[in-house]
């Protein structure tokens, strides 16, 4: 079929351009999923995983930098609104779904690190209260940790601290543990006893919605 070489080249063009973007600006997280995208489509999977790979790393580092604040009038705010962090993250969850579709090599502790990023970009961008994550600013009265269990320390994982973002459901169990700061063999320690947190939930317009928290686990010898 004549059309097919025709096709071929034209895909081949657009992937192309798409190079060219991401060489532009190599922190440009959606060029390098639009570039996997089309790679994908040519039939090159080697080179759909290396765009992928670099488009979930970035989306990865906004998710461990996300620094939100409520609109202010009258001085500029050192963070990010919400519709801003949204639209950085809109496509991680496409992104870290076709990611691990493809990478095998992944450990199970490493794949749902990213299942966990993709959990939280999903409830960042959803508009329905009920399924969405807030931020503590934004609520009426946030999440009320009933208790918070100390983490297992194991000898050989070395002593500093682990930070976490994790969801409080709605629902009330803990979601989409996402470690920020890690610390060796003590960070899995860390999300485990994240997992066993107990809270009240977060009340938004006198409902029960879902937060994001930040768990700080230190790890030290006294």
């Amino acid at each position: 079929c004549a059309a097919a070489p025709a096709a071929r080249a034209q895909a081949e063009q657009g992937s192309a351009k798409l190079r060219e973007a991401v060489s532009r600006d190599k922190r440009d997280a959606h060029a390098w999923h639009d570039l996997a995208e089309a790679l994908a489509r040519e039939g090159d999977s080697p080179g759909a995983l290396r765009a992928y790979r670099e488009a979930v790393k970035l989306y990865r580092k906004r998710l461990e930098g996300m620094r939100f604040v409520a609109p202010t009038k009258g001085r500029e705010p050192a963070g990010q609104h919400r519709d801003e962090i949204v639209s950085g993250l809109r496509r991680a969850p496409e992104a870290v779904g076709r990611y691990l579709a493809l990478e095998s090599r992944l450990s199970g502790f490493e794949r749902s690190q990213l299942e966990a990023a993709a959990g939280q970009a999903a409830m960042l961008r959803e508009t329905d209260a009920s399924r969405s994550v807030f931020f503590g600013s934004e609520l009426e009265s946030k999440a009320r940790i009933i208790y918070k269990p100390e983490p297992v320390f194991g000898e050989y994982g070395g002593t500093g601290v682990v930070r976490v973002r994790a969801v409080l459901g709605s629902d009330g169990r803990v979601k989409h543990i996402f470690v920020i700061k890690a610390l060796g063999g003590q960070t899995e320690n860390a999300v485990a006893a994240a997992r066993r947190v107990r809270f009240e939930p977060a009340v938004k317009d006198g409902r029960p919605v879902s937060q994001f928290i930040l768990l700080e686990y230190n790890f030290n010898i006294y």
